[in-house]
């Protein structure tokens, strides 16, 4: 059983889950007008959930992502966890298929500029460096990537997931 925080935006549904044992009130929601993120300030420990769903354009994607810091820098907390889609591998390892990473680069700084705002880190990659694990795959099977879930990184280095 899951309880669940949703809003609809142009079509576009952002959906963040919680265990009811969470206990988590959701104090603010922020929204972007093309449905492509929601930032959710909860009071259990003072929480800020952020569900991404990036553009799939490079130059749509660089803006997104130096949109984003703003809603999430007023949320005013340390405790901040970003999930979703971003549409963008960070490493070889993410992916397998496509253009070469490289294509990228301006995506991948953009995101690093995420992280280095709020000390977070790739909690798959931190702890499985070299692991391949996709979570999507275009119809062919030949493009493979995986969706990103980023947290601080006290957090990764103290739990297992």
């Amino acid at each position: 059983m899951w309880w669940s925080l949703e809003y609809a935006v142009n079509d576009y549904v952002k959906q963040i889950l919680f265990k009811p044992s969470l206990k988590v009130d959701i104090l603010e929601i922020t929204v972007d007008k093309n449905g492509r993120f929601l930032v959710a300030k909860g009071n259990q420990d003072n929480l800020c959930l952020v569900n991404i769903y990036a553009p799939n354009d490079q130059n749509q994607q660089v803006n997104f992502f130096d949109k984003i810091i703003d809603p999430i820098c007023r949320s005013s907390t340390n405790n901040i966890l970003p999930g979703g889609d971003f549409n963008c591998p960070l490493t070889e390892v993410d992916k397998v298929g496509g253009r070469d990473i490289l294509y990228n680069k301006r995506t991948i700084q953009a995101i690093q500029e995420l992280c280095n705002s709020f000390d977070l880190a790739d909690v798959w990659r931190t702890q499985h460096p070299n692991k391949k694990h996709y979570s999507w795959a275009n119809g062919s099977g030949k493009i493979k990537m995986s969706t990103r879930f980023l947290a601080n990184f006290k957090t990764i280095t103290s739990t297992r997931y």
